[in-house]
């Protein structure tokens, strides 16, 4: 998460989990409680969702353009096929 702007970082929170668990290495983040069907559409609840639903070898990538690539196969044969 190190590659997101400073102003879309503020609107995101990491997760942090007190119990020793396998997702505790990977970059999660925790969606804010929504009381509304539309709060689903704001940033703050759908970044957190998408980015939380990647896989794991997906969201550890380090390299920006490696992700970009990455993401743009993951989408496509994910979402756009079906």
């Amino acid at each position: 998460m190190a590659l997101v702007p400073s102003y879309l970082r503020q609107l995101l929170k990491d997760h942090h989990s007190d119990r020793a668990v396998r997702s505790q290495y990977t970059a999660m983040l925790t969606a804010p409680r929504i009381r509304t069907e539309i709060s689903e559409n704001f940033f703050s609840w759908a970044a957190p969702y998408l980015w939380n639903n990647l896989p794991t070898s997906v969201r550890d990538i380090k390299s920006l353009e490696v992700f970009k690539r990455t993401i743009k196969t993951h989408l496509s044969l994910h979402y756009l096929c079906n």
